[in-house]
């Protein structure tokens, strides 16, 4: 049986918008032009940038009041609310209201169909916080969405090789933000981790941030503008960790960024297809391949570390695809 609950209480913050203009205005116009230039330029951008995640991810937050409303089964979310999970739910909750605090208050959903376990649709600020998720498609976040916030939670691949952790598709996405969260499978080497289907508009802004992936297929896979994805820590993936696919809408200006972040035992660290990514401070260690980038025009690979790599591009594990100017690529650093 399907229930609809009952509205609870909420107050949010009301500065996200002015920090995602901020962000998105620094990926495109402060963060991407210094990498070209000085070594000075590179590190304030940096610097700047890590200001602004960790000012937007707080400011996601929403505060919400001590009342939860609590939710014991399955269901449809229609008001804005606070909401606590008072056991672990077998089945699918779905987010069809903006303004939703959902406190998983250490409890799980799983459902092994294909609808997933939580949905969020054409909704904005929303929660999703403390607990574990699990199931074919665990979370589904689809376009148009904004300042979603998934925070502190498990989140399982089931056995099936097209389970996919955390999934964002169509466009915009604007403001979406994994933290803190561990995303696996319940058996080695199956499934994505997270996979971003959106390169249709330009106002995307994806933020992957202190996460765990390991014991996956594939660990991101994205095609898209405005993703970032940093501090991570990426293990036991047969495939490629991060996978940056190539967008082909000609209105669309990548700016994409992959920076400190470890690659450990993978079969591939980072394989990259657009031509402005940057590639900054990675440690990749143990891979077959450690990164793998298309260098054309203002493509960055800088500052990354290499060690004990099997597969390599002349004496550097930092292969260099189908590309006659290597420019932008230096200050990498092979032990």
């Amino acid at each position: 049986m399907r229930i609809t609950f009952a509205p609870g209480a909420w107050i949010h913050t009301g500065r996200i918008t002015v920090a995602c203009i901020s962000l998105c205005g620094m990926v495109s116009t402060k963060y991407i032009t210094p990498f070209v230039q000085s070594d000075e330029g590179v590190r304030q951008a940096a610097q700047q940038l890590d200001a602004a995640v960790n000012s937007l991810i707080s400011d996601l937050h929403v505060i919400k009041q001590t009342t939860k409303s609590p939710i014991s089964e399955a269901g449809t979310i229609t008001a804005a609310g606070s909401y606590i999970l008072t056991n672990t739910i077998e089945g699918s909750i779905t987010i069809a209201a903006s303004n939703v605090f959902l406190d998983l208050n250490g409890y799980g959903v799983h459902n092994e169909s294909e609808e997933g376990c939580i949905i969020v649709q054409g909704v904005s600020r929303v929660t999703i916080t403390n607990g574990h998720v699990a199931g074919l498609f665990p979370i589904i976040v689809v376009a148009p969405a904004s300042q979603v916030l998934v925070q502190a939670c498990l989140v399982r691949c089931t056995t099936s090789a097209e389970s996919v952790g955390i999934t964002f598709s169509d466009s915009p996405l604007a403001t979406c933000v994994i933290n803190s969260c561990m995303i696996t499978s319940t058996a080695a080497n199956i499934g994505r981790g997270v996979q971003i289907d959106s390169d249709t508009d330009s106002n995307n802004c994806i933020i992957i941030d202190q996460c765990y992936l390991g014991l996956l297929h594939e660990g991101v896979v994205f095609t898209g503008n405005q993703v970032n994805i940093q501090h991570c820590f990426f293990s036991s993936i047969d495939g490629v960790a991060v996978v940056d696919n190539e967008v082909t809408t000609p209105s669309i200006s990548v700016d994409n960024t992959i920076r400190n972040n470890v690659f450990n035992g993978c079969d591939q660290g980072i394989l990259s297809a657009n031509s402005t990514t940057l590639i900054r401070n990675n440690c990749v260690r143990s891979c077959t391949l450690g990164i793998a980038a298309t260098i054309i025009d203002h493509d960055t690979v800088y500052g990354n570390i290499a060690l004990d790599n099997t597969m390599s591009y002349s004496a550097i594990p930092f292969e260099v695809v189908g590309a006659a100017d290597t420019t932008g690529c230096y200050a990498n650093i092979v032990l």
